[in-house]
C-alpha cells in the first residue's frame, strides 16, 4: 500500500489489538509488511532554506504489520520524522515504538517495554520504513541523499 493511499490508522490504536506473545529467539521469522505511512506535517518551503527547528520538519506516523495463522496479526507503528537539513529519517522517539507485541524471554519471563524497546529498535532498523517515509513526504522514491 503506497503513503498515499493508506488509511488513517493513529499509532495509539494499536493499543486496542490483542497481545500477541512472542519469544525472543524467533524475533527473525516476523515478516512485517509496510501497511502504511501518514504524513501529519508536511515540509515547509522556506526562502532561506531547511529548517533548523524540529518544530517545522515534515512528520507523521508509520504503520507495519504481519498475519500469523497461529498467532493472529502484530503491528509496531511509530511517529517519524525528516531533518530537512540532511535529509535524514528519524524516529521521533524510539521509547515511543507501539506495538501489540510482547516479547518472551528464554526462561517464560515478559519483558518489561523498557526492555523490548531495544528488541522493537532491532525490527524497526531490519525494515525499509525510510523509505516509505520519504515516498509519503515527498511523493517518489527517494534515496536519503536525493532529499537533502
Amino acid at each position: 500500500m503506497t503513503a498515499t493511499a493508506a488509511p488513517y490508522c493513529p499509532t495509539w490504536s494499536l493499543h486496542a489489538w490483542k497481545p500477541v506473545f512472542w519469544q525472543l529467539d524467533r524475533i527473525s521469522t516476523l515478516r512485517l509488511r509496510h501497511l502504511g505511512t501518514h504524513v501529519t506535517q508536511s515540509p515547509s518551503p522556506s526562502p532561506s532554506g531547511p529548517q533548523a527547528d524540529p518544530a517545522h520538519w515534515p512528520g507523521g506516523h508509520t504503520l507495519w504489520a504481519a498475519h500469523h495463522e497461529r498467532h493472529g496479526d502484530v503491528a509496531l507503528a511509530w511517529n517519524w520524522m525528516v531533518d530537512e537539513r540532511c535529509g535524514a529519517v528519524l524516529i521521533r522517539d524510539p521509547f515511543g515504538i507501539v506495538t501489540n507485541l510482547r516479547f518472551v524471554a528464554a526462561d517464560g519471563e515478559v519483558l518489561t517495554a523498557y526492555h523490548a524497546t531495544l528488541h522493537l529498535g532491532v525490527i524497526v532498523r531490519s525494515l525499509p520504513w525510510t523509505e516509505e517515509v520519504l515516498r509519503g513526504v515527498y511523493g517518489t522514491e527517494l534515496t536519503l541523499a536525493a532529499a537533502a
